[in-house]
């Protein structure tokens, strides 16, 4: 009842041809910002979801990649320790002596300054 008499005052207020008209070209008008905005919206979307794989996908290098330099780090720690054993004189001077036939000097080391 309400309704009818809001309409009837806006009625004796406008005339209704009118205003069926104004709402017509408003929602022709809206109909196509509306699409656009959506479109763009939907492009945004896209773009941002994009990114957010892009970014994931970095992610997932960047942890392989520490993952690869830390395998190689303890590799290369391993092959230092490796390297000083071989390198230690205890196991060098008994090989010189048995396989090559070297010996200690006599005398002792000169040494020139």
């Amino acid at each position: 009842m309400r309704i009818r008499s809001i309409k009837n005052s806006l009625a004796a207020f406008f005339n209704d041809n009118e205003i069926l008209l104004s709402l017509g070209q408003w929602f022709g008008f809206n109909r196509w910002a509306v699409s656009v905005y959506l479109i763009l919206v939907a492009l945004a979307t896209i773009f941002h979801i994009s990114n957010v794989i892009a970014v994931n996908n970095l992610m997932a290098e960047i942890q392989n990649a520490n993952r690869e330099y830390e395998k190689l780090y303890y590799q290369n720690k391993n092959l230092s320790g490796i390297i000083i054993g071989l390198q230690s004189p205890d196991r060098i001077l008994p090989i010189a002596k048995s396989k090559l036939g070297l010996t200690d000097p006599e005398t002792p080391h000169e040494i020139i300054e």
